[in-house]
């Protein structure tokens, strides 16, 4: 018998909650979330739960940031289809790093993947390939470590050698791969 929560409540939160219980499963749903019992419980037992959930935890709605800078202490939000949260990120981050790219070059590829990003600037038939982590799980990685690397072409995902930058510093990193490429 599932247990339905229609409010967005704190991962954090919720992980802690379950932790002693491993036999339940949390079913991330469109509108809400599920927790269904692995084994054959009593609806007792499913009701001590609900219990349980509803004391731990509190439902916290909160303002998505509008800035980029505004999401250096995110908790993104987690689940099987990307989150509001790392859609407006993704723009932000995207809009940023187009803006960031040396002189003369073009964001050739952004790829909006499951809480990660990366990504292809060119110049002059010359590339550099750059990824973030998933930023769920590796939270600020996207602004102090972004994996960057020169490329054969747009399609080349495994290119040179691993460098990294901070977003800070992406610009000037970018420009230095591109001269080595040269």
């Amino acid at each position: 018998m599932p247990i339905r929560l229609n409010k967005i409540v704190c991962p954090k939160l919720l992980s802690n909650c379950l932790t002693r219980l491993s036999r339940w499963l949390i079913v991330d749903i469109a509108s809400g979330l599920s927790i269904v019992c692995l084994t054959t419980a009593k609806k007792e037992e499913t009701r001590q739960m609900a219990t349980i959930i509803r004391q731990r935890l509190e439902a916290y709605e909160v303002e998505i940031p509008e800035t980029l800078n505004g999401f250096r202490d995110w908790e993104f939000s987690s689940g099987s289809t990307m989150g509001k949260d790392f859609k407006v990120f993704a723009r932000l981050f995207k809009r940023y790093i187009k803006s960031q790219t040396p002189e003369g070059t073009e964001l050739l590829k952004f790829s909006l993947n499951h809480y990660e990003t990366s990504g292809f600037i060119s110049k002059a038939n010359r590339f550099i390939y750059f990824s973030i982590s998933d930023v769920r799980f590796f939270p600020g990685e996207w602004y102090n470590r972004i994996l960057i690397r020169t490329a054969k072409s747009e399609q080349d995902y495994t290119g040179g050698t691993n460098n990294y930058t901070s977003l800070a510093d992406f610009r000037k990193n970018a420009e230095r791969l591109l001269m080595e490429t040269g």
